[in-house]
């Protein structure tokens, strides 16, 4: 869990403080996307520590909340993408 990098350490995140939010900081897209972002590298540390205690049942049950904040990060992607072209 302690390797498990947070919203800002990974590519998305390291592109979002930088040119990201240089280029694009103004636009609502671009801003929603930080909230679901942070909080799909939160249910990952969670779901690492739950396996590291050999909790499967919690992990699993963190589990299904990915795929529902992967799918809103794609969206604002998705949306901000719209936005710029």
């Amino acid at each position: 869990a302690a390797e498990a990098v947070d919203h800002h350490q990974c590519r998305l995140g390291r592109w979002y403080e930088g040119n990201g939010r240089r280029h694009y900081g103004d636009s609502a897209a671009f801003k929603a996307l930080e909230d679901p972002h942070r909080q799909l590298h939160e249910a990952i540390k969670r779901i690492v520590a739950a396996m590291e205690t050999r909790d499967r049942a919690r992990a699993e049950a963190i589990f299904r909340d990915v795929e529902p904040l992967s799918l809103q990060v794609v969206a604002r992607l998705d949306e901000l993408a719209r936005d710029i072209t």
